[in-house]
């Protein structure tokens, strides 16, 4: 079903328009009695991979039903796989042109590694066993290597597995007390491992790397003490030189203070950008907000004190476009209710006893920013937008960029609606009025989720749940929903 939104917009009182246009909307009926799960995984102009995990309301088998869809959401392939009783989809890692996944076994420390050919479509199953019955956090995979990290004993534990031998080996130096895995990514092109951990017990951040057979080559330490690094991301440029990004607090906090970039060969290049420094830190509220804060900051700067901003961050992985890389991090705060728990006291059974616990509610994220440097880790332009308390119960990415040759064009789902700004350097905002995904011309929508991507050039990809209710109430479905949104503007001066 293809359907046109026109959407107006005002600059400087002329109006402007720019267009959305939702081209496809393929749904996939669910059934009443399977159990769905969907990961949905963007493969960039080459389309996109939906991956359906079933299994029946007792949770003991079913299957993963691999789907490729081309970049106008034609189904190009569909390839079905029975894992076994039991074995369930743990993690998966996607390559450049496979996607691996780690599938367990309940109770046990049989695994199962599907790799899937993103191409074709073929699949090639490899079950092995762990060393360790570990709980799984990281999984990635370098050719016929695999790599499983997560916990065993209260300590990180990483096993490298080779597929065509099914031998085994632990990473030496990781499973230590006080150290904590930050992430875990994979440099295809030099067949290298990169851990990032922390030594909770120095404050330390350490950039560990291995070759493809599980050896350590180097282990340094980045930052000091009024430098914490709290996490890191790589990217390769352009140059083939590779860089790491991301945030550090001035102390071992969980509240972080700025940006920094360094060069992966010399950490002596590395550069710090405080929040404080910003130009546009607080461009998320409004001029009267701003000026009164930087009437604050600029008495304090006359005082003599620095001024200091902290907040957690949810970093994302650098965006590269013609040199130019961008960072991204949502600002959130998780959310606790007060609940009552009352309890008789078996001394006094004159009233009742209780206590206030605090029990976790979800994750709230007010702004989003935007940081942009070249290739030598020169700054260039920041930005920040507001997200409206946006809620969520887990803490991933919410905030979707893309570069476009009028700016960066920013999106983000809030229950069903989508929101969508341009932003850049040398150029004003501009807001769009807001999609409502829930609204659909003579169709009675329900409990609709949306989740958003940035898929590639100017199109983002909505994925989520939706129920199509019958006028009568009889005989609603449910669905899962993929909808391409294409937007184009005119020429903005």
């Amino acid at each position: 079903m293809k359907y046109f939104v026109f959407i107006i917009l005002t600059i400087f009182s002329q109006p402007i328009f720019a267009q959305l246009v939702e081209t496809v909307d393929v749904e996939i009926p669910l059934r009443n009695d399977v159990d769905d799960d969907f990961s949905v995984i963007s493969l960039d102009t080459n389309g996109v991979l939906v991956i359906n995990s079933q299994s029946n309301f007792f949770g003991r088998k079913g299957k993963l039903i691999y789907s490729k869809f081309d970049n106008n959401l034609q189904k190009i392939w569909i390839n079905t796989i029975d894992p076994g009783i039991s074995f369930s989809l743990i993690k998966y890692f996607q390559s450049k042109n496979y996607l691996y996944c780690l599938l367990r076994e309940s109770d046990t420390r049989k695994v199962k590694i599907v790799k899937l050919d993103l191409e074709k479509g073929d699949a090639v199953i490899t079950e092995t066993k762990m060393l360790t019955d570990m709980d799984v956090e990281f999984f990635a995979a370098i050719d016929t290597k695999v790599i499983i990290l997560g916990k065993y004993n209260d300590k990180p534990v990483a096993e490298l597995h080779r597929l065509f031998d099914l031998s085994a080996k632990v990473l030496p130096q990781i499973y230590s007390n006080h150290i904590k895995v930050l992430s875990l990514e994979i440099n295809e092109n030099s067949k290298e491992i990169y851990l990032m951990l922390k030594d909770d017990k120095k404050c330390q951040f350490k950039f560990t790397v291995f070759d493809e057979e599980g050896k350590l080559l180097y282990m340094k330490d980045l930052g000091d003490k009024r430098h914490v690094v709290q996490n890191s991301k790589v990217l390769k440029l352009p140059d083939n030189k590779y860089f790491l990004a991301g945030n550090f607090a001035e102390n071992c906090s969980e509240y972080s203070s700025g940006f920094y970039f360094t060069p992966v060969e010399d950490f002596e290049d590395i550069q710090y950008f405080k929040f404080s420094e910003l130009q546009n830190y607080y461009s998320y509220l409004s001029a009267k907000k701003q000026e009164k804060i930087q009437k604050r900051l600029s008495l304090k700067r006359e005082k003599g004190k620095d001024p200091k901003i902290r907040q957690r961050l949810n970093l994302q992985q650098p965006i590269l476009d013609n040199g130019k890389v961008l960072l991204v991090a949502e600002v959130f705060y998780p959310e606790y209710k007060n609940n009552m728990s009352y309890s008789r006291s078996n001394l006094i059974h004159l009233g009742e006893n209780y206590r206030t616990q605090r029990d976790f509610n979800n994750y709230k994220y007010t702004q989003s920013l935007f940081f942009t440097f070249d290739g030598n880790g020169k700054k260039t332009w920041d930005y920040s937008i507001d997200l409206k308390n946006l809620e969520s119960a887990v803490l991933n990415n919410k905030v979707q960029a893309s570069f476009v040759n009028e700016g960066i064009l920013v999106a983000y789902a809030k229950d069903e609606t989508i929101f969508i700004k341009l932003i850049g350097d040398h150029r004003d905002p501009v807001d769009f009025v807001p999609i409502d995904l829930a609204k659909k011309d003579n169709i009675f929508l329900s409990d609709v989720t949306v989740d958003l991507f940035s898929w590639y050039n100017k199109n983002f990809l909505a994925f989520g749940y939706k129920t199509v209710r019958n006028p009568n109430d009889i005989g609603n479905q449910e669905y899962f929903f993929l909808s391409k949104l294409s937007f184009t503007f005119p020429e903005l001066n």
